[in-house]
């Protein structure tokens, strides 16, 4: 059991995490991300509020199944389905199919966020978040502290 609180509370009462702090936190959570893959299970709805995590020992566990989805790679998602700020530009653009490899987005909007304390694509509104999310170019001014290695997974994960 992980007592605790999400870590949308975690970042408020700590304002940041170090970069070793959020890659402890991410291996756990892409533990939990490959048992869902390997299971056909995409989660579809991974974001700060749908992970808890435990204040002394850092460790997380995905919640929330609302959204999961038994996949079978024959068969082609479009359904919306999610978070916006969370979701990835297939799901978004609606415009073709997606798999549970859209599920790893979303791992990296968490890790942008738990780094930069920030969200990656900011927009007025929908339409303006889209855009930028579909271009695929997030604020990379705001990992100015970070290591090259978390910036290039960052770059791999967005």
């Amino acid at each position: 059991m992980c007592k605790g609180y999400n870590l949308v509370k975690a970042l408020q009462e700590r304002d940041d995490f170090t970069e070793k702090e959020v890659a402890f936190i991410l291996w756990q959570l892409l533990l939990a991300v490959n048992y869902c893959h390997k299971n056909d299970v995409m989660h579809r709805d991974i974001k700060l509020d749908n992970i808890l995590i435990e204040k002394q020992s850092l460790q997380v566990k995905l919640i929330d199944f609302g959204y999961a989805f038994l996949f079978d790679s024959r068969q082609e998602m479009v359904q919306l389905a999610g978070t916006f700020m969370y979701m990835a530009p297939e799901i978004m653009s609606q415009k073709k199919p997606y798999d549970q490899l859209s599920d790893m987005w979303s791992v990296g909007i968490v890790a942008y966020i738990l780094l930069a304390s920030k969200f990656p694509f900011p927009g007025g509104d929908i339409d303006e978040l889209k855009k930028r999310v579909v271009d695929g170019n997030f604020n990379k001014k705001a990992l100015k502290r970070c290591s090259k290695g978390a910036i290039n997974f960052l770059n791999n994960l967005l």
